[in-house]
């Protein structure tokens, strides 16, 4: 995405957004030998800080991801955000889809 496209994402409103990595700040493992769960106000680690600024300015009501493998739910601000399971994952405590009421 170019610098001019974002900015002007800045200025929208927009009730979900749908991206591939995570914001910076989601609690994800990641590598399974480096775990690390973060708190939604950490601007560090695992994610991307663009998308969490998107998150931050714009506070959609929902907002989803993938990338990761795992599945986790987030609240940022006003934001609803769902990291989503691959299709077919691995164990029982896995979950590949949510069912939201909009």
């Amino acid at each position: 995405m170019t610098q001019d496209r974002f900015k002007a994402l800045l200025s929208k409103s927009f009730d979900i957004l749908l991206t591939h990595d995570a914001p910076v700040g989601t609690p994800l493992k990641g590598n399974p030998g480096a775990a690390r769960y973060l708190s939604p106000d950490e601007m560090t680690g695992n994610g991307c800080l663009p998308i969490r600024e998107l998150i931050d300015v714009c506070q959609p009501r929902y907002a989803f991801s993938g990338h990761w493998h795992e599945s986790h739910q987030t609240q940022f601000g006003r934001t609803s955000h769902f990291v989503l399971d691959k299709t077919t994952p691995s164990g029982s405590d896995r979950r590949c889809y949510e069912v939201l009421e909009l």
